[in-house]
């Protein structure tokens, strides 16, 4: 299912990670029972933990398939 998402992160040299709900932060199950804004609190309990700053970091649901596999994102980046 992420196979794409895989092959382009790999293909410009991003570090791919899937966050799903087996790894749901305890704070966010408690705090947020709407998943919209869940997925919101384990990606920065995630950031928190595994980024550093001036990292740049680009969440897609799973309905999301690369297009333009030859585009990196980071076109998009300075929008």
């Amino acid at each position: 299912m992420f196979d794409s998402m895989s092959q382009y992160a790999s293909k410009h040299g991003y570090h791919w990670h899937i966050i799903g709900d087996s790894g749901i932060e305890p704070l966010c199950e408690q705090k947020y029972q709407i998943f919209f804004f869940r997925k919101h609190c384990m990606v920065a309990s995630w950031m928190h933990r595994e980024t550093n700053v001036g990292d740049k970091v680009f969440v897609f649901d799973s309905d999301v398939v690369p297009y333009r596999t030859n585009v990196p994102l980071h076109n998009w980046s300075y929008l």
